[in-house]
């Protein structure tokens, strides 16, 4: 027993000396936090548009003449539906899913394009990227094709929109590029030694639906790409530990922030430690990156802003009740939080902006 308490204390002094080392600041301050919206019911924060309104998620609006989004913006305290328009090409429906904003202030969105019920999931439609003008209230393709099969995820773009990057996958989600020209595999090995894989590899396995390789070389996660405002770098979470791991197991991988830079496409581990991570996004300055994950061995789960350049960590809020976040300037960032009732659901959502020179 004497054996296992100092191992125990061991472990803890070294998490502790960890986060000292990486100028960790681990409580969130909520004198630096001021309310600037409350909304009755569950809402997700989504994008800050660039208006400074916010772009929010929750129950659909009911429209006659355009497509259900679920998405709506926010006006000082008034929630406006998001109407998209209808493709009268889709034989059953369009679904618009996974809201990004693009450099040029367009909403990005992937578009499904249900063409059958009938038949398989893989098979009912096609994804594609589409830009929404928030002014003009028109669709219009960001790329040519259609994106590979998967469930598709986060995206990001450089400032001129002549490449991209895309998440696809779940446990398996891997990234690929994004031009206008359409997509292509990411020629990119993360990883070092033994522990590297290739995301190449990845996407084969990632958007598989037939005739898959029975034996495929394992290969570890990758998601969450953000590029840098300056056009040069390409922040993202990434799992060398899930190369060993397989089916739901995957959930426990632990990950590390990686920088790429876009020419040499040689990615470098700038944080480690991580797990479950969610989000993250560059600052408008490209100074700091914002980041929803669980951090050390102690696994403190909660939304922080991460310096790559001194390794500076600071915690600003908790994941307790989080509805997400986004940037509303270099030094202002905007925060969602469900008010819970006594039956566990979501009365109110709470949204505050977050100070980080307070």
């Amino acid at each position: 027993m004497t054996s296992k308490i100092a191992r125990l204390s061991v472990a803890v002094v070294m998490f502790a000396l960890a986060m000292v080392a990486q100028g960790c600041s681990s409580n969130a301050d909520q004198r630096n936090m001021s309310q600037i919206a409350a909304l009755d019911g569950e809402y997700f924060l989504m994008e800050v548009l660039p208006d400074g309104k916010l772009l929010v998620a929750g129950e659909e609006s009911d429209t006659s003449d355009a497509e259900r989004s679920g998405l709506y913006v926010l006006d000082n305290q008034q929630l406006d539906p998001l109407a998209l328009p209808k493709d009268a090409a889709c034989v059953t429906g369009t679904h618009y899913s996974r809201p990004g904003l693009l450099p040029d202030g367009r909403l990005g969105l992937v578009k499904f394009c249900v063409d059958s019920l009938s038949e398989p999931l893989a098979d009912r439609g096609d994804h594609t990227l589409v830009a929404f003008d928030l002014s003009q209230h028109t669709v219009m393709p960001v790329m040519d094709g259609f994106l590979y099969p998967g469930l598709q995820q986060s995206f990001t773009w450089n400032q001129d929109m002549s490449r991209g990057v895309m998440a696809v996958g779940t446990l398996d989600s891997t990234l690929y590029w994004l031009s206008p020209d359409g997509p292509e595999p990411m020629q990119v090995v993360v990883g070092e030694g033994e522990a590297k894989w290739s995301l190449a590899e990845a996407l084969k396995q990632t958007t598989c639906t037939r005739r898959c390789e029975p034996s495929p070389p394992p290969v570890g996660i990758a998601r969450t790409p953000s590029w840098s405002p300056n056009g040069t770098t390409i922040a993202f979470t990434a799992s060398t530990t899930a190369m060993a791991l397989q089916g739901l197991s995957r959930v426990n991988a632990i990950y590390s922030v990686y920088l790429m830079d876009e020419i040499e496409q040689k990615p470098r581990a700038v944080l480690n430690g991580l797990s479950q991570p969610r989000l993250l996004r560059w600052s408008p300055n490209g100074q700091q990156l914002l980041l929803d994950a669980c951090i050390g061995l102690l696994r403190r789960c909660g939304l922080w802003t991460f310096n790559p350049q001194d390794g500076s960590l600071k915690q600003i809020g908790s994941r307790e009740r989080y509805q997400g976040a986004g940037w509303l300037s270099e030094s202002k960032i905007a925060l969602a939080y469900c008010e819970e009732g006594v039956d566990n659901s979501c009365n109110q959502t709470l949204l505050y902006e977050y100070d980080l020179d307070e």
